[in-house]
């Protein structure tokens, strides 16, 4: 069902033969095919070539830049701690 795509969104469109184009921004559906913009070219894929639709997830990767800031910071700290008095 592609009516669930969005106009000016961007997806990652796997293919059946395995491939991934990512940054696809969706713009507009013909009866067998969607059309879209990647890299500023416009690009038609066939419906019957298309395996999955994936919305790309930036809620994972900023837990994931937080963390590895935070132990870049937080771990150098504790390394050099070193006990009152000594």
């Amino acid at each position: 069902d592609y009516t669930v795509l969005k106009n000016n969104s961007k997806y990652i469109i796997e293919t059946k033969d395995g491939k991934k184009i990512r940054q696809f921004e969706f713009l507009n559906q013909t009866e067998n095919a969607i059309i879209g913009k990647q890299e500023n070219s416009e690009v038609q894929i066939e419906k019957n070539n298309i395996d999955k639709i994936l919305k790309p997830s930036t809620g994972k990767t900023i837990p994931l830049v937080v963390g590895i800031v935070g132990a870049a910071v937080l771990i150098p700290a504790y390394v050099g701690n070193k006990p009152v008095g000594q």
